[in-house]
């Protein structure tokens, strides 16, 4: 369980890590927002 919740972290680290145009991208559908976690620049 908490290595469920570890990698889970790992994985938010590291979408924070996308440039903004790939952000931009992700981010254009409201829907997706919560899913790929956008900043809230992106929102």
């Amino acid at each position: 369980m908490a290595k469920d919740i570890q990698e889970n972290l790992r994985r938010q680290t590291q979408a924070c890590a996308l440039s903004e145009a790939e952000w931009a991208e992700r981010c254009e559908d409201p829907a997706d927002w919560e899913y790929f976690d956008c900043p809230q620049e992106c929102r």
